[in-house]
């Protein structure tokens, strides 16, 4: 696997700097005029913004064949929010010869700030000018993101080169149900829309909806999935279809992690592990509620071993069932919990483990076989500068 860029034959990406922010790039712009497929799992934030309703409604009856994204601001809870995502699907279609019904829209960045759509507008007019640019698109959508999140990989299935491509944005505001994130994947496989949603959503409750970086979910969020039809496989054969979605599920899961890498002021990654657990909801529940822990996070920001944390956030989690006899917790590989009891450690030498790059708790609830991962970021003071700073 590479994340050196290519084109997938069908598919378009611009991007430019349309006046929203300041200087730097804020309009993207993907275009696919023979899409076959498109798929998207959205925010459950219950304030979301116009362009979620807008774009969930519109996959809802067809295939969208663009799609506008701007960053800078969310045109989120807006009075001419809806008036803006209606002129800018309009102006997109207009351009690309399509009905605006064919046309998803995005936003990211502020929330209730007014959206200036006719520098939007004013961009779409010449967007076509600019080089087709995967990552040039992918610059365009990003806020406090350090740099641009992507990924690309080519792959062997029933003996034809299947692609697969994606970009992402996110750095704060990530949660379950995702957050303010955004990402946009990739494909040329023949899929039905049905097909593609599934397997879209299956990715996404494996990667996107198993991240955190500060437990807030935002309003605008979504994952975009498109896929050209151009190469057909065999998916009948269950072998074929979990093939598949393996790879599905290596792409979501590496911009997922690209994301945690970026969190605002992250200077760890944590990987909690849940073993042992009746079934794999129940994995993901504990092994979220441990990475959305603020004490978690502030403990392993400042590499202290206070394994009672991870036993409190394992205690919390909703509508489970816990028996502390059959737990086990242990953190960089050093037991620390067992049989009911604390084991002996040296704090000074799992303190030495924990200021690792990347700290894995791995917890066993000894009830079952299900295994699940999430992953999260420390929170540091850095986290709060970025924030209270951000306008």
């Amino acid at each position: 696997m590479s994340n050196q860029l290519k084109n997938i034959a069908g598919i378009s990406t611009y991007g430019l700097a349309s006046g929203v922010k300041s200087a730097s790039k804020d309009l993207a712009l993907i275009s696919i005029p023979n899409c076959r497929a498109a798929a998207g799992v959205f925010t459950r934030n219950q304030m979301a913004a116009d362009c979620v309703t807008n774009t969930r409604n519109k996959i809802s009856k067809g295939t969208l064949k663009a799609f506008v994204i701007n960053s800078g601001n969310a045109n989120a809870l807006a009075p001419n929010a809806v008036k803006a995502n209606k002129e800018i699907c309009e102006k997109a279609a207009d351009i690309l010869n399509i009905k605006s019904e064919e046309v998803g829209v995005a936003s990211t960045g502020v929330i209730g700030v007014e959206l200036p759509f006719k520098k939007i507008i004013s961009g779409l007019d010449i967007i076509l000018n600019e080089e087709d640019s995967f990552t040039s698109a992918a610059e365009a959508i990003l806020t406090t993101d350090t740099g641009i999140k992507t990924f690309y990989k080519e792959v062997e299935i029933d003996g034809k080169t299947v692609q697969m491509a994606g970009f992402a944005k996110g750095s704060g505001m990530i949660a379950p149900n995702m957050a303010t994130m955004l990402g946009f994947l990739f494909t040329n496989v023949d899929l039905s829309q049905s097909q593609l949603q599934a397997m879209l959503s299956e990715s996404t409750d494996k990667s996107f909806n198993q991240i955190s970086v500060d437990t807030d979910t935002s309003t605008n969020d979504m994952v975009i999935a498109f896929t050209t039809g151009a190469v057909k496989i065999d998916f009948a054969r269950e072998e074929t279809q979990q093939e598949f979605q393996s790879h599905l599920d290596a792409a979501c899961l590496n911009l997922a992690k690209q994301i945690i890498t970026d969190g605002e002021g992250a200077t760890r990654i944590i990987h909690a592990r849940v073993l042992g657990a009746t079934n794999v909801a129940q994995a993901r529940a504990v092994s979220k509620s441990i990475v959305d822990s603020p004490l978690i996070k502030t403990a392993v920001h400042g590499a202290d071993p206070n394994w009672g944390r991870v036993a409190m956030a394992i205690g919390k989690t909703p509508n489970i069932d816990i028996d502390s006899a059959q737990v086990e917790i242990s953190v960089q590989g050093m037991l620390l919990f067992a049989d009911g009891v604390a084991q002996s450690f040296s704090r000074d030498e799992l303190a030495k483990l924990m200021a690792a790059k990347e700290v894995e708790i791995k917890v066993s609830l000894g009830v079952g076989d299900a295994e699940a991962s999430a992953w999260g970021c420390d929170l540091s003071k850095k986290y709060i500068d970025i924030n209270v700073d951000y306008n």
